[in-house]
């Protein structure tokens, strides 16, 4: 199989462990279907993502296993990166990866409350995010990630222009409940890099740790 993007491992990882789970990722589409989707998502061939997912089978007594494959060295590196993950994390790790959200979004009412961290219920509690939330902080903030000062489209030119993540400073998951959010206080612009920094640490270190870490390079 040619080189696969490690979120494509994941995305294997949890349909293997969990594989009821693409009910909760896209309910109008089978097992099947989903896995051609996201297999063309990663730009490989329409069969890789299965091939993959089959493989890591051989990890779970609860799959039958891919018939004749071993647990490769690689499989087992993910697995063991992997395997302490619950299916909620496993499952907010994939969203992050799939559902790559735009800012570009219709208009709303200005002073229109915006309210997010509602549980959704599906087969496990996924916390809502609200995407005006987003869009009203990248319009405030701008594209620039508020740690590294740095901006990707100047950085990368036209095709990484737009691209930017948004960081809630509190994880709505310790909040646990609905709440009005102020997408310019309680939200921040990240680049990919800054935000992954952010959250190798839980709970997340500050954006302030994070600048100050960077100056010292």
């Amino acid at each position: 199989m040619a080189h696969i993007p490690e979120e494509a491992h994941v995305v294997a990882y949890y349909l293997a462990k969990f594989p009821d789970s693409y009910k909760n990722l896209e309910p109008n589409k089978n097992m099947t279907n989903l896995l051609i989707s996201y297999s063309r998502f990663f730009s490989m061939p329409d069969s890789s993502l299965k091939r993959l997912r089959d493989e890591y089978d051989a990890f779970f007594p609860h799959r039958a296993g891919y018939k004749g494959a071993e647990k490769r060295s690689s499989r087992v590196k993910v697995n063991d990166s992997l395997k302490k993950l619950s299916e909620p994390e496993l499952h907010e790790k994939v969203l992050n990866i799939v559902n790559e959200e735009s800012a570009l979004l219709p208009e709303i009412e200005t002073g229109t409350p915006l309210w997010e961290g509602k549980k959704v219920q599906i087969q496990v509690n996924k916390f809502e995010r609200n995407r005006y939330a987003r869009a009203a902080c990248i319009e405030h903030h701008g594209l620039t990630c508020q740690c590294c000062l740095n901006n990707m489209g100047e950085l990368y030119g036209e095709i990484a222009e737009g691209i930017i993540e948004v960081h809630h400073i509190k994880p709505i998951s310790e909040i646990g409940v609905d709440y009005q959010i102020d997408p310019i206080i309680d939200l921040v612009p990240l680049c990919p890099n800054c935000h992954r920094v952010v959250h190798k640490r839980n709970p997340p270190y500050t954006v302030e740790e994070v600048q100050s870490a960077f100056k010292k390079i």
